[in-house]
């Protein structure tokens, strides 16, 4: 659901974003690594748990359950398996395929400085 995306607040950057390493990783595994860390039994699917703790630790809002299920719709998951990582994906995406570009959305990059500060 577009909405939930929009309701994530992008913080102000973390002291270490805008950093670079030579170890760094790409969005597409910044992505897996959120994924795998919010995926408690891991069996390929974010539960309703799950996202609602991602949503807890990276903009502070509670995700409730029609919230949930919404999303799962609208992605076509079922809500008792929950979100695949394709899915997570596109509730980053803008319409363009970029992640979170939009005004005031948040990002693979924020979220995962968030998840794993350094």
């Amino acid at each position: 659901m577009a909405s939930w995306t929009r309701n994530r607040k992008k913080a102000a950057p973390s002291p270490t974003s805008g950093t670079t390493s030579t170890c760094s990783k790409s969005p597409d595994e910044k992505l897996g690594a959120i994924f795998q860390h919010f995926d408690d039994n891991h069996d390929g699917y974010l539960s309703y748990q799950g996202l609602r703790r991602l949503q807890l630790q990276t903009s502070g809002d509670d995700l409730d359950g029609p919230t949930f299920c919404a999303l799962c719709e609208e992605f076509k998951c079922q809500p008792q398996r929950g979100l695949t990582l394709a899915a997570l994906r596109a509730t980053y995406a803008d319409g363009d395929g970029t992640d979170g570009g939009g005004e005031g959305s948040a990002s693979i990059e924020d979220d995962y400085d968030k998840i794993f500060p350094n």
